[in-house]
């Protein structure tokens, strides 16, 4: 929910078992445990493509 925009006091209204403390805590807590589950089919798709290089075949053979 912090993720997403929520204030602190929009939280504890929901929830009124956590306090202020909880909450502050709660991005480290979710590093530490991420959630489990099956990871997704092809984590490649979201990442951004990285200075992509090609090289001839003559090239690569000539320098070994």
């Amino acid at each position: 929910m912090l993720a997403q925009g929520a204030s602190a006091e929009e939280i504890l209204e929901g929830y009124p078992t956590l306090n202020k403390e909880k909450i502050a805590i709660a991005p480290l807590y979710m590093r530490a445990f991420p959630r489990r589950g099956r990871p997704s089919r092809y984590p490649w798709r979201e990442k951004k493509v990285r200075g992509r290089k090609s090289f001839s075949l003559s090239a690569l053979l000539s320098s070994a």
